[in-house]
């Protein structure tokens, strides 16, 4: 399984829906994309282990502010671990860049909030 799969199986977990991967979808409003990127160096190695080291966008598009608050606010407490393991894959941190922040309306009108996280895994 990949990182991205992962992602989708921690988010499921914390009870969102309509989890989509790489672009915001015109339909439906109330859907939480997830797009990974390289963040830092990838195969950064300490005592022998090698680690990928992507990063992870999370953006809510809800109905209301209050139910996008709602939905940032469970996928920043899904993600933000240490030390844990996901489909058989070692993570040793998922680790917030910034607040969960409000992004204001699309052209559809619903709001939007993300978060981004730094990840660390433990390769192969």
């Amino acid at each position: 399984m990949t990182f991205q799969a992962d992602l989708k199986t921690l988010l499921l977990s914390a009870g969102l829906t309509n989890i989509v991967n790489g672009s915001l979808p015109h339909t439906p409003d109330e859907v939480v994309m997830t797009k990974i990127g390289t963040g830092l160096d990838a195969n950064e190695t300490h005592d022998g282990m090698v680690y990928d080291r992507p990063r992870a966008l999370i953006l809510i598009r809800a109905a209301t502010s209050a139910t996008a608050w709602v939905n940032v606010a469970l996928a920043f407490a899904a993600l933000r671990k240490r030390n844990f393991s996901v489909n058989g894959n070692r993570y040793l941190s998922v680790v917030p860049l910034d607040s969960p922040t409000e992004l204001g309306k699309d052209g559809q009108k619903p709001a939007r909030h993300e978060v981004s996280f730094n990840v660390q895994a433990v390769k192969g």
